[in-house]
């Protein structure tokens, strides 16, 4: 009986509530697993794309394959596969290491070109993309030597008899005209800020997602069919095949000597840089330089392409964990927000779904509670949390907080000391020195200070020259040094005199042809330009997330009346339409500021339409968020209805619900 009661609980004790689980283990973890499944489909799309063209390319028709069919293919796969690794898996690594859904918009591009030059991912994204030109080239050229019959001429050394390490300039050329394309090509992408993850509208998502590799692989193909993309491809690659040969030539007329006339490894490469520079003219296939700089383009370009497009899909991680509840919420508290944007998406799906799986699990996320905290304060409370910041970020229009001053010490009022009883002595207690025969030799003695005064003596008194004091510098010296003095000083201020003039003219000048030149060519008030669509993204930085947020709070109000057993939920109405009304009167007060900015009819013809599009593209900014908190604040309010009398709003808050409640 003993060993019975010894498992025995006490009546009326609790169990501790369990925390909630790490959002590292519990949500990132297999988030992370399907994002490396669908590099994997990236990666594929990539070697088929290499394959497909390095295979086609390299057949001549009139001879066949020099290798064989069977070693031709198995070369072709070899080298794919190689190109793939140093083409392919730089760009998804660097994308996946700097992926980010954080948006810091600076508002001209002055200031936008400063922050990504003091970005440490900028001269990543250089090297990585540098790199990569140059193995492909590398790779390329080890292919053309293997495939072809005759001599190609892109071998790494051309040997000559007095210097057999000599280095091949056409294969110099090849490797630079390669890396600069990647150098080129990684600057557009960091101009277009391509590491920001751009979330569609949320009308735009697509809530189902293939499961079948099939499907997801013909997803990937039409997600490559992209125009624009195309076509700034090909601009970038045609202009860097036209201003390469210019700059590979300025570049070899200064870097050439230098390592020519190094001073301890001349002796090296003086032989290995025999030959180069002799002309200008360099015998290199264009025919082949322009295909593998198109190939190695538009390799890097299909790798974007699909990385951005499968870096949006939404992921669902509840239908492969335990506990999709727990995991959802914990994945609400990632620090990262590319991986609370996949759960905000998640819980919003939850919450819009009408099935009868997804309305068991609301009431079991409404009344679950061996969580601490439970279930339902955590979603709340981080979903509050998530609408205030950008909320007080609003309402400082995107200006940084004020930094928080701390009290000043009070001021400790001054002890007076206390007066000493004993008398204090205002003579020395010391026994005095006796004289010495020197002091009236002293510098305070009768005779130095009788020497000093005869210099002050009038002229008719004759006193000899031995005894007067000889004057330190002359009056002549003086008199020399003053005036060079004075003529410094007026040089220096007829130099400055002359450069403000300087400066006035260039200035004047600058001014009137910045008045007399299209607004096209204005490169400072292009530079300089304070954009209104920056602004209205700084003051809303998370617009795509505040909506999916609101969305998901709002229906999970809503389906809280019938599904909420426990009255969880309805405890925190007056507290949500409380911050949810703020929000809203803030951003119709915003979008206000933003319609006066739109020119009217009479002066839209006036003003320049790159304007008039920057501010229409700014409106659209707050337009979601604005459309989200009106639908949601309707819903909760039609849902409800005249159950909402129940609650105490303040007056600010009942005042804005007051139009929602006429219009039932």
């Amino acid at each position: 009986m003993s060993a019975v009661t010894t498992h025995l609980r006490p009546f009326g004790r609790k169990e501790p509530a369990a925390p909630l689980p790490d959002p590292k283990t519990a949500y990132e973890r297999p988030l992370k697993r399907e994002l490396a499944n669908r590099v994997l489909i990236v990666y594929s799309a990539f070697y088929g794309f290499t394959w497909s063209t390095l295979f086609l390319t390299s057949i001549d028709l009139s001879k066949g394959p020099p290798l064989g069919f069977f070693g031709h293919l198995i070369a072709t796969s070899i080298s794919t596969m190689v190109l793939s690794v140093v083409g392919a898996l730089p760009p998804l690594i660097l994308r996946g290491r700097t992926v980010s859904g954080k948006i810091t918009p600076a508002p001209t591009r002055g200031q936008m070109c400063m922050d990504l030059i003091s970005n440490s991912h900028t001269w990543r994204i250089l090297f990585y993309f540098a790199t990569s030109g140059f193995s492909l080239a590398v790779v390329y050229v080890a292919w053309v030597n293997l495939s072809e019959w005759d001599d190609s001429k892109l071998s790494i050394f051309a040997p000559t008899r007095r210097n057999p390490f000599r280095l091949n300039e056409r294969f110099i050329y090849l490797a630079f005209f390669n890396a600069s394309l990647g150098l080129m090509f990684a600057s557009r992408d960091i101009i277009r800020q391509r590491r920001l993850v751009v979330w569609p509208r949320f009308d735009e998502l697509s809530e189902r997602i293939a499961s079948s590799p099939t499907l997801m692989a013909i997803d990937t193909f039409f997600s490559l069919l992209n125009t624009k993309a195309a076509v700034s491809t090909a601009l970038v690659t045609v202009i860097h095949i036209c201003i390469f040969p210019l700059w590979y030539h300025t570049l070899r007329a200064v870097v050439l000597p230098m390592l020519r006339n190094l001073p301890v490894l001349s002796g090296w490469t003086r032989p290995m840089l025999h030959g180069f520079g002799r002309t200008w003219s360099i015998d290199v296939s264009w025919s082949r330089l322009i295909a593998l700089s198109f190939r190695t383009s538009f390799g890097w370009e299909l790798v974007e392409c699909a990385f951005d497009h499968w870096v949006i899909k939404p992921i669902s991680v509840s239908c492969i964990v335990p506990n999709p509840n727990q995991t959802v919420v914990a994945g609400l508290h990632s620090k990262d927000q590319y991986f609370r944007y996949h759960a905000y998406l998640e819980l919003c799906s939850l919450a819009r779904s009408s099935s009868p799986a997804a309305a068991a699990r609301r009431t079991a996320l409404f009344t679950d509670m061996k969580t601490s905290p439970a279930l339902w304060a955590a979603v709340v409370r981080e979903l509050l949390l998530n609408l205030g910041r950008d909320y007080q970020c609003l309402i400082r229009r995107g200006k940084p907080p004020l930094p928080v001053v701390a009290p000043a010490p009070t001021p400790s009022v001054p002890r007076t000391p206390k007066t000493p009883t004993t008398p204090l002595l205002h003579k020395s207690i010391l026994k005095p020195s006796p004289r010495s025969l020197f002091d009236p030799l002293a510098s305070d003695g009768a005779v130095t200070q009788a020497l000093t005064s005869m210099a002050t003596l009038p002229k008719s008194v004759n006193v000899p020259s031995v005894f007067l004091p000889s004057p330190s510098t002359p009056r002549v010296a003086k008199d020399v040094v003053k005036t060079v003095q004075t003529k410094v000083a007026d040089v220096a201020k007829a130099t400055q005199t002359v450069r403000r003039g300087k400066r006035a003219v260039a200035l004047a000048i600058l001014s009137w042809v910045e008045r007399h030149l299209p607004r096209e060519w204005k490169v400072r008030e292009w530079w300089t330009d304070v954009s209104v669509e920056k602004e209205a993204i700084a003051c809303l930085p998370d617009a795509r997330l505040d909506v999916v947020a609101i969305e998901a709070l709002t229906h999970l109000v809503a389906a809280s009346l019938r599904e909420d057993t426990f009255g969880m939920v309805q405890r925190d109405i007056p507290r949500v339409l409380e911050a949810l009304t703020s929000f809203l009167a803030e951003t119709e007060r915003f979008h206000e500021e933003l319609e006066k900015k739109l020119p009217q009819d009479g002066d839209a013809n006036s003003q320049d339409k790159a304007i008039i599009q920057d501010r229409v593209r700014a409106i659209e900014v707050v337009v979601p968020v604005l459309q989200a908190l009106r639908s949601g604040i309707g819903l909760i309010t039609k849902t409800f209805g005249d159950r909402l009398s129940v609650y105490k709003f303040p007056p600010v808050t009942a005042n804005r619900l007051q139009p929602f409640m006429d219009y039932l």
